[in-house]
């Protein structure tokens, strides 16, 4: 059996506030460097990447000291695991896919033909087998709803009801989880 442990966090308002702070000067910063090493002559390192972020971007934006230091160092690294998963599709001789800029946020359609549908275009498919299992509810809870109170058999059928009720539970929270991942 796995355990997993799910964890909610309720920001105040303030908190709320330094979280989209700290998103939005990572994302900046993430963007601001992806520029500068696209450049024509300008190779990539992280320690150039720092130097660069010491001396240039962040004298330019003084609002990135109102959040730790660490999320644009965080940014850094990130693009520096762009960089490297870049290079090694090249040494591979795969499809590369060169580091994008990060954008401020994505609409999403929930649709009837399809789960999802986002401004970029990306289609996320429905599930059949949730689709299945919820047909299948029905049927079973009309039946369940036929058996004589007290019984046996109501007994197994309440028993197969909550079972199949778990494993949509289950299947919806996956998919939600490919969806946001």
């Amino acid at each position: 059996m796995l355990l997993a442990h799910k964890i909610e966090l309720r920001p105040t308002a303030e908190q709320a506030g330094y979280l989209a702070r700290a998103c939005g000067s990572r994302r900046h910063c993430y963007n601001q460097l992806l520029e500068h090493f696209s450049q024509k002559d300008v190779k990539w390192s992280k320690a150039a990447a720092y130097q660069h972020y010491m001396k240039v971007i962040r004298p330019a934006h003084p609002w990135y000291n109102e959040v730790s230091s660490r999320v644009t160092r965080n940014a850094i690294d990130d693009l520096d695991n762009a960089f490297k998963h870049f290079f090694r599709r090249v040494k591979l001789g795969q499809k590369p896919g060169f580091p994008t800029f990060k954008k401020e946020a994505v609409g999403v359609d929930f649709g009837i033909k399809s789960l999802a549908v986002t401004s970029d275009g990306t289609v996320f498919p429905e599930n059949n087998a949730l689709k299945r299992n919820l047909k299948a509810l029905k049927r079973k809870q009309r039946r369940l709803s036929r058996k004589q109170k007290g019984s046996n058999r109501r007994a197994r059928a309440k028993l197969a009801v909550a079972k199949l009720h778990k494993r949509i539970s289950d299947q919806r929270q996956a998919v939600l989880h490919e969806l946001s991942d």
